[in-house]
């Protein structure tokens, strides 16, 4: 055999091995998340707001349950979030401050989502959130379903800092799929464009780097 059969051989056969072994190429696995394998994140400032109507929910406490990287079957993923609740001071457990004195409960749905790697620059990382869901109930009967265009899910936004372990959610394409005949139309409608913000301090901080 010549030397350069055996060498393109010897190339061929290190793949296979690869895949036998089920490796993910160094490329795939660009995250890094050290300090902590779980944390907590807090925020006292999340606000989720028809951008039709202007209607708004203001939520002060809220809190997500994070599992850092690496996540087995998700080689692109930063983080799992696991659990995600909303709630302000003064309202009955799980419920938000929403327009012209209602309550709102805000549900997530179809957890875990993950929180794809993006870009990395100076300490700061960013992401998407794809797979979103939630439902709104609300104190005056109202019942909705926030997702994606087109019947699918929403993709929210991630940016997390490793100076002062911040985690901001932003933005995001979600739309009202569904009202019920309880729902005012002067404050959310099907169709109705979505966004959340909130800024939130994970504890135990972690330092996301990406190579």
């Amino acid at each position: 055999m010549s030397r350069t059969l055996r060498r393109g051989f010897a190339a061929s056969t290190g793949v296979a091995a690869l895949i036998a072994l089920g490796a993910v190429p160094a490329s795939a696995a660009t995250w890094t998340v050290t300090g902590a394998t779980s944390s907590t994140a807090t925020s006292t400032t999340v606000h989720i707001t028809d951008s039709s109507t202007g209607a708004s929910t203001s939520c002060d406490s809220s809190t997500i349950k994070v599992t850092w990287a690496p996540i087995f079957g998700h080689p692109d993923a930063v983080g799992r979030i696991d659990a995600w609740t909303f709630s302000s001071t003064g309202a009955p457990s799980g419920y938000c401050l929403g327009p012209l004195g209602l309550l709102i409960k805000i549900t997530v749905v179809g957890l875990p989502y993950y929180m794809v790697g993006g870009s990395y620059s100076f300490g700061t990382a960013r992401g998407s959130i794809p797979g979103a869901r939630f439902t709104i109930a609300s104190s005056d009967g109202c019942q909705a379903t926030l997702g994606g265009p087109g019947g699918g899910t929403a993709t929210l936004g991630w940016t997390y800092t490793n100076s002062g372990a911040r985690l901001t959610i932003s933005g995001g394409d979600l739309v009202v799929q569904t009202v019920n005949a309880s729902c005012d139309p002067a404050l959310i409608n099907a169709g109705d464009g979505f966004s959340m913000d909130g800024s939130y301090l994970v504890t135990p901080p972690v330092t996301i780097t990406s190579p």
